[in-house]
């Protein structure tokens, strides 16, 4: 059996041991040197010439001290091996900072074909120009990519090219696209974060609850499906981190499902369209309870009218303002209901499939998300926030994951904003309503009723 490899301890024991027997040494050879200077002097008195025993000793002196040194060098060296030992133990080998890198792949990337191009970056090439465009010319964003000391920032296309390529991979390290894009260690980290600050700072321009009036027109636009109000469909679904975050790491662990992650709400209209999302709950927390703590669940009579809806699945109460499928309990044989509510769930179901065709489109354009890489919690919820907001932006310009189709979605209606003095009206009238539904018995047993309803309307 081989000898096992010594320890860092087992190092640290024998420089200790190397110091301690170089110090004897050069004891020793101090002393010889006192002894042969004592010599010499005895020999001067006496009137004697040199003496042979003062040289032999100064001899001896000498040879104790290049022992000395010797062993004094290899503490040394012990020493440094012991450094080095425990960085690769708690960071594992480094070696050198700079590295040759690829100097020429990033323009044959951006310069490679429609096919490659999307492999890379995840859009068409249009849509990445539209992209640099609009990041760099917004307002809003002109302060992040504005260089705010000496050296200049790497142009737009540059960052956004990192973002893009960093993303478009599962559980992706700074260094695999720092390496290819000829990047500094720390670069793609930096472009990240900014691409990620312009994306939120842009938010409202392309993810926004629609207006008084747009929410009249969809509900009646949305209404030959037979759910008459019906405004959009809202589900959750889990990012898995790689690995426990640095701070409250259990708090984001699921027993459920055994990993660290987050849940992730999304609303989108019946065109698929994003119009809110809630990021930051644990993987742990049910969809109702994130809807529930949402801008839009906390305050439902403020965004929604009367007899206005989404629709969801057996993860949701059922409210005036969320229709949800018929339980098990409610479609057994013998019900004289049964088809009626099969159908109607049937329907439902038709209709939601947008919102698990939007998570299909996320998932599968951005990996990142199906194993999202880093420590900082906080800075995970940005990222996810920025893939939502841009995925919304690359289907209202019609590009869809792996589909050469560059031209632009039709445009939309304009979206009429609700006047200023109609705020203290509407306040009021959401009032009135909580306190209808109130009087009328709980607002559980009002979602019970509106399902009843459009049910006897629409499928009779």
């Amino acid at each position: 059996m081989p000898p096992s490899s010594p320890t860092v301890e087992d190092l640290q024991q024998q420089a200790i041991q190397l110091q301690q027997d170089a110090i004897l040494f050069f004891t020793a050879a101090e002393e010889l040197e006192d002894e042969g200077e004592d010599e010499r002097r005895a020999a001067r008195e006496a009137g004697r010439g040199p003496s042979a025993d003062a040289d032999d000793l100064e001899d001896d002196a000498m040879s104790f001290q290049a022992i000395a040194s010797v062993l004094l060098a290899m503490s040394v060296a012990l020493q440094e091996d012991i450094a080095a030992a425990r960085a690769s133990r708690k960071r594992g080998p480094r070696g050198p900072y700079n590295v040759k890198k690829s100097t020429d792949s990033l323009p044959i990337l951006l310069e490679s074909s429609e096919r490659y191009y999307r492999a890379n970056f995840r859009m068409s090439k249009t849509t990445f120009d539209k992209l640099v465009i609009l990041l760099s010319t917004d307002e809003r964003c002109a302060f992040i990519f504005q260089s705010k000391g000496r050296k200049p920032q790497k142009p737009v296309y540059i960052q956004l090219a990192a973002f893009l390529f960093y993303h478009g991979r599962t559980n992706a390290h700074h260094l695999l696209v720092s390496f290819p894009l000829d990047l500094g260690h720390g670069s793609p980290t930096n472009y990240r974060r900014r691409v990620c600050l312009a994306l939120r700072l842009i938010k409202e321009s392309f993810v926004k609850w629609p207006s008084k009036a747009k929410r009249a027109r969809q509900a009646e636009d949305f209404g030959a499906s037979g759910f008459v109000g019906v405004l959009g469909a809202v589900d959750g679904t889990l990012i898995e981190f790689f690995e426990q975050p640095s701070v409250d790491g259990s708090y984001y662990y699921t027993a459920r499902k055994s990993f660290y992650g987050l849940n992730v709400q999304v609303i989108v209209d019946l065109e698929g369209h994003v119009i809110s999302y809630e990021c930051g709950w644990p993987a742990a927390q049910p969809d109702r309870f994130v809807y529930k703590h949402s801008q839009i669940g906390e305050d439902p009579f403020s965004h929604f009218d009367e007899k206005q809806f989404l629709i969801g699945d057996r993860g949701y109460d059922s409210t005036p303002f969320m229709m949800r499928v018929w339980d098990d309990k409610d479609v057994l044989r013998g019900n004289p209901e049964r088809e009626r509510r099969i159908f109607f769930n049937q329907e439902l179901c038709r209709l939601r499939i947008v919102i698990e065709n939007f998570f299909g489109r996320l998932k599968g354009r951005w990996k990142s998300l199906s194993l999202l890489g880093g420590r900082n919690t906080e800075d995970q919820i940005k990222q996810i926030e920025a893939l939502i907001i841009l995925e919304e932006i690359m289907f209202e310009w019609g590009d869809r994951p792996m589909n050469g189709d560059d031209s632009d979605s039709e445009e939309d209606v304009s979206d009429e904003e609700d006047s200023v003095g109609d705020e203290e009206e509407l306040a009021r009238q959401a009032q009135d309503r909580r306190d209808g539904y109130q009087n009328a018995g709980g607002i559980r047993q009002a979602g019970f009723d509106l399902r009843d309803m459009i049910m006897d309307l629409s499928f009779p």
